[in-house]
């Protein structure tokens, strides 16, 4: 059901840990997209999804051994700069593909129900974000500070802010920063 989708681009990032995870380099999630990668949990890859009538395009960029100094930024990684073994190219994405194929079929099974198939949980074990001390900039540009503490049914992140209606801040879309201690 098309309620259900919000968890496509979630199932696509555990599809996407569950095949790099056995090859060195420590990868966990960032809510709602990003692969963090390594010891310090530097960005690998990033997943986007966007509909189209009545489909979902799922794209995943990944650094795979892209060179420290060919990294976009400073708070980037590749698979290899965080300690994968080799990788061949080919066999990762038969990996990420059987993933997604076997995570997908779970989803559909359960009629888009994360909790039901698994998902849910699946999101929550490998998600860095829940726990952590946070800024989010919403989609209006509003900053919400405060500790992630999980996620609702929709896959919508839950923020315990200050800066919310009723000290909880439910969020869709937005850009997550996780905030270190000084």
């Amino acid at each position: 059901p098309i309620a259900t989708w919000g968890w496509l681009p979630l199932l696509a990032g555990v599809a996407l840990q569950e095949a790099t995870a056995d090859r060195g380099a420590n990868t966990t999630l960032k809510w709602p997209n990003d692969l963090l990668a390594g010891p310090e949990g530097h960005k690998a890859a990033g997943v986007l999804a966007q509909t189209s009538g009545e489909a979902v395009v799922i794209g995943v960029g990944l650094n795979v051994s892209t060179p420290a100094d060919q990294l976009p930024f400073p708070t980037a990684t590749s698979l290899k700069q965080a300690g994968a073994r080799e990788v061949d190219r080919a066999d990762l994405l038969v990996s990420i593909l059987t993933c997604l194929d076997a995570r997908l079929v779970q989803w559909e099974g359960a009629r888009g129900d994360a909790a039901a198939c698994g998902l849910a949980d699946a999101y929550r074990a490998v998600c860095a974000t829940i726990g952590q001390h946070v800024r989010v900039t919403t989609m209006d540009h509003r900053a919400i500070t405060g500790v992630a503490t999980g996620l609702d049914p929709d896959g919508r992140l839950i923020v315990a802010s200050a800066d919310a209606d009723g000290g909880e801040a439910v969020i869709g879309a937005g850009d997550v920063e996780h905030l270190r201690p000084a």
